[in-house]
């Protein structure tokens, strides 16, 4: 899926989507086990459907976002 993601994003574009769809998930997620009061040791929350939500921000903000990473690379 990452590769995919780089076909059409570039390797900054990339990096973005990893960042966006961990924090995605770590938030989303840590809501959703509190919510339903699930054990955290035996749920599985599929991390593709967050990195899928983050490379759809990316998308949605590319020229900003990704201008914004490569200022502060160099």
């Amino acid at each position: 899926m990452i590769a995919m993601m780089g076909a059409f994003l570039g390797i900054s574009g990339v990096v973005i989507t990893l960042l966006f769809g961990s924090l995605l998930g770590s938030v989303i997620g840590y809501a959703w086990l509190k919510i339903t009061k699930k054990d955290p040791a035996t749920y599985y929350l599929p991390f593709a459907s967050f990195l899928g939500a983050g490379a759809l921000i990316v998308v949605a903000a590319h020229g900003g976002i990704t201008t914004w990473y490569d200022q502060l690379l160099r």
